[in-house]
């Protein structure tokens, strides 16, 4: 009796491997098909996201104390008695020259504090530092229309504080009775206070 033919089982054998190999070329294209139609894209991942969970948001706060300058308007009423205020030297008002009620001319003494005279002079703003020659500004154009208008200053009006200036400002002291400071206009001599459109004009 013959035995199994070995050509018949390589034959067999080929056939399977044929079969395999048509199995894994035909499914695993068709399975990586599948997968990437199912997988999203980066795109699509972002817009299909749900938003986070809320949550607090903290930031720093830092307490700070801002200062600011305010400037009012108003009318000065005179007490019945002089008044006394401190400084880091102390300065005394010594006396008021006006009574309640009195209409003061422009560059007229309001009041002398130490010895020292505080002039009213029409303006639009107040004074608040010294004035020496050299300066120039808006203060100094004010100062210079306001001593023109008294009949004080014959130059022009130029914002500069130059000799002729210097010279009307030591006029104002002197024609007042009291001696110029050579430092120019201090703080604190010369009150500017609104007068009249036309007073403020320069």
């Amino acid at each position: 009796m013959a035995g199994p033919s070995r050509s018949g089982f390589w034959w067999r054998r080929g056939i399977r491997r044929v079969a395999v190999g048509l199995v894994v070329l035909v499914l695993v294209p068709l399975v990586a098909y599948r997968v990437g139609r199912r997988a999203a894209t980066l795109e699509e991942s972002v817009l299909n996201a749900s938003p986070p969970a809320a949550g607090e948001i903290l930031a720093g706060v830092e307490e700070k104390v801002v200062g600011s300058l305010e400037v009012f308007r108003g009318q000065l009423v005179l007490p019945d008695e002089p008044l006394s205020v401190s400084f880091s030297d102390p300065v005394v008002l010594m006396s008021v020259p006006h009574g309640v009620g009195d209409v003061l001319e422009e560059g007229s003494v309001l009041a002398v504090a130490d010895d020292r005279p505080v002039f009213v002079l029409g303006g639009k703003f107040p004074l608040i530092h010294g004035l020496v020659r050299g300066d120039t500004g808006t203060m100094v154009s004010q100062l210079q229309a306001a001593l023109a208008r008294v009949g004080l200053y014959g130059g022009d009006v130029d914002g500069r504080y130059g000799y002729s200036t210097k010279r009307a400002v030591r006029a104002l002291f002197e024609d007042a009775g009291f001696d110029a400071p050579d430092a120019g206009v201090p703080v604190g001599s010369v009150v500017f206070a609104y007068c009249s459109p036309a007073c403020n004009t320069g």
